[in-house]
């Protein structure tokens, strides 16, 4: 019962702070975006990661290949629901969108480990 609980409560976290920074990288690069579609991305996101890697992790596939298709399918599911929430082309503004997100997210990641 305590990992169901984590599991939920990282989902929270990832769902908030991921939103967060989609939602600031939208407005940097000026994609019409609103917070609580942006915290749906990143949460079904994770979402999507998180039940590849619990459900395939157990089948004894190669790691080479969890990693893969752990990174790839979230990736699609990723960029489908930005598309569908912010209803902008995937090329400049959704690809724009995703390389401010990610310079974002390793910047907070960064200085929440010097902290």
């Amino acid at each position: 019962m305590d990992i169901v609980v984590n599991l939920i409560l990282y989902l929270i976290l990832v769902s908030i702070v991921g939103g967060a920074c989609l939602y600031a990288a939208g407005k940097v690069t000026g994609t019409a975006c609103y917070f609580l579609g942006m915290a749906i991305v990143a949460g079904a996101t994770e979402l999507t990661r998180l039940v590849i890697l619990l459900g395939l992790g157990a089948t004894g596939i190669g790691e080479f290949l969890l990693l893969f298709i752990s990174w790839l399918i979230p990736l699609i599911v990723f960029i489908s629901l930005l598309r569908k929430f912010t209803r902008a082309p995937v090329i400049p503004d959704i690809f724009l969108m995703v390389v401010v997100y990610w310079i974002l997210t390793f910047l907070l990641g960064t200085f929440i480990e010097l902290a």
